[in-house]
């Protein structure tokens, strides 16, 4: 155990690659069968293990194998994708700390929404699709200023005046 937290202790450039890949893929692994033993329905662990293992009967192998297993893979998929998303992010704004909020992507799609109820649509009609535009929109306009090589105080002159304290941030083409 004091190994184990001598290990998380280093810093991760020190951390051995081997020994940090084993661990998530033994975490990867033990939330997959969590998953898989785990859910709505009356099945209990019991019956989905021995599913697992090719026995039990139909009605637990629907269960697992159609409903807790699409789940299962869902997660993963989804969870890949945001990781990426997320790497992607930092990558393109260059900074470890960068969220969905540094590019207005949150507050888009809030904004959409909220416009849309505003309009008259109910939350039951309400789509995915109204936020997802709101997010692209959000995005597109705080990279606009990058793309026709703006700086920010020419772009906040065009819509108020800009106070002479505004600092620029440094290493940034979007920033002065």
């Amino acid at each position: 155990m004091f190994h184990l937290v001598q290990f998380f202790q280093r810093a991760p450039s020190q951390r051995p690659l081997v020994v940090c890949f084993s661990l998530v893929s033994f975490a990867l692994i033990v939330t997959i069968l969590l998953s898989l033993l785990l859910g709505a329905g009356s099945v209990g662990i019991s019956e989905s293990w021995q599913v697992l293992l090719g026995q039990g009967s139909d009605e637990a192998a629907f269960i697992v194998s159609e409903l807790r297993c699409s789940r299962t893979l869902v997660a993963l998929v989804v969870g890949m994708a945001l990781g990426v998303a997320g790497a992607l992010m930092q990558a393109v704004a260059r900074n470890p700390l960068a969220e969905p909020g540094l590019l207005g992507v949150s507050a888009g799609a809030s904004f959409a929404v909220a416009m849309a109820l505003l309009m008259g649509a109910s939350a039951a009609t309400l789509s995915a699709g109204v936020a997802q535009i709101g997010a692209l929109v959000a995005v597109f306009l705080s990279w606009l200023p990058l793309v026709c090589k703006v700086n920010l105080k020419t772009l906040c002159a065009w819509s108020w005046r800009v106070p002479h304290s505004v600092h620029c941030l440094p290493h940034s083409p979007l920033f002065c």
